[in-house]
């Protein structure tokens, strides 16, 4: 997608707009509860990596269950002929670089911490490098982290 065309400003606003909606019905699920935000009992007793258990338990994008489960269907794909077949070209989905086939891993499109499944089309073959560099980013967030990347090498005085 080019950065100038109207659907890339489009992905990126309804993954925006998602994850917000994911956030505003977790609260109200949360606030439905009756449940407590933090623990307000005894401060002094209480430290900083009680209140990070209780800011991860509230902000648990998809349930440790279900990552579970879709991280099994991930590693039971891998081994599959459909995913020999799909990283046999050596082609890393993201750079387009040429790759020998064991060296590519597998990558959710839409990563499995925001949401996404282990399906075949959120599956593609990637380098390490891109893998890692993607990290947890949606499609729209990576295409804007590719295109400023670009940006700086050409700024980039030689």
């Amino acid at each position: 997608m080019d950065e100038k065309s109207p659907t890339c400003g489009v992905a990126k606003k309804f993954a925006i707009l998602t994850t917000m909606r994911l956030l505003r019905l977790q609260i109200f699920l949360r606030l439905a509860s009756g449940q407590p935000f933090a623990q307000t009992q005894d401060y002094g007793s209480k430290t900083k990596t009680d209140d990070m258990k209780d800011i991860n338990n509230f902000f648990s994008f998809p349930d440790d269950i279900v990552t579970k489960k879709e991280r099994t269907k991930a590693r039971q794909l891998r081994n599959s002929q459909w995913w020999k077949r799909k990283r046999s070209s050596g082609i890393c989905h993201y750079c387009g670089e040429q790759f020998p086939p064991k060296e590519l891993t597998m990558d959710h499109v839409i990563p499995l911490s925001r949401g996404g499944r282990s399906e075949k089309f959120n599956l593609v073959p990637c380098c390490k490098t891109c893998n890692t560099q993607k990290q947890r980013m949606l499609p729209a967030e990576w295409d804007e982290h590719m295109a400023r990347l670009t940006a700086d090498k050409k700024n980039r005085p030689d």
